[in-house]
């Protein structure tokens, strides 16, 4: 095991269903050219993105811990999802409230590669349809359920789904 994959340890979760859950192994994504497709997944970490959008159950939430501290660079961005639903144009809005998105974990990663897009560790998920809006289920909050995996808005055209 090389000193980056040592570092990265893959835990299992419970979710409150009560299914195992494990984190997204990327050194298993191909045995040859290891680094490579390694190193092109960690970029495309580096698109925006809600996390696991294009798993069966998505990520309820996530937790940022930093194990080592670069002295420079490394900086995480976040952004409220609730705030982009509440800000958008009501003409926008009310284009997409009802509308249901498709997720692919290849279609985010085949921007930044088409050769990692096909590769078994990328594809082994089948594709995902999620409401595009979806409330706080404490406080009825709305917010907009979109990432790069983002491929299609069901009902459109790939190119107007793309444009939206």
């Amino acid at each position: 095991m090389n000193p980056i994959e040592e570092d990265i340890r893959l835990t299992p979760l419970h979710s409150q269903f009560g299914v195992e859950v494990h984190d997204v192994d990327i050194r298993d994504v191909t045995e040859s050219n290891g680094y490579r497709h390694f190193t092109l997944n960690l970029m495309g970490n580096m698109l925006w993105h809600t996390d696991s959008t294009f798993l069966p159950v998505p990520a309820l939430a996530n937790i940022l811990a930093a194990r080592v501290l670069s002295s420079t660079g490394g900086e995480t961005e976040l952004v409220s999802t609730r705030a982009a639903w509440r800000d958008m144009p009501t003409r926008l809005k009310e284009r997409v409230r009802n509308s249901v998105f498709g997720h692919r974990l290849a279609h985010s990663r085949a921007r930044i590669s088409p050769e990692l897009a096909k590769q078994p560790g990328i594809t082994r998920w089948a594709d995902q349809r999620w409401r595009a809006v979806w409330p706080n289920p404490v406080n009825g909050t709305e917010s907009l359920y979109i990432a790069s995996h983002t491929f299609a808005v069901d009902d459109l055209p790939a190119v107007e789904s793309q444009a939206l």
